[in-house]
């Protein structure tokens, strides 16, 4: 979906998606995932307006 489709879908603007996905709350993978238009099912505006485990471990096995 790519980071501007999330933005969009989520409406959400454009450089609050952006300063999330820079952030270093989520795991490296996850955001090389979602800037490439390939993020891991799990993860959605639902699930980062709930919050997102701190480890980066526990996020990708929850995520995915």
């Amino acid at each position: 979906m790519g980071w501007t489709r999330v933005s969009a879908a989520g409406d959400l603007g454009r450089s609050y998606v952006a300063w999330f996905l820079n952030s270093p709350l989520l795991a490296p993978d996850i955001i090389e995932a979602a800037v490439a238009g390939d993020e891991p099912d799990g993860l959605s505006i639902a699930t980062l307006r709930r919050g997102v485990p701190v480890r980066w471990d526990v996020q990708s096995a929850e995520l995915s």
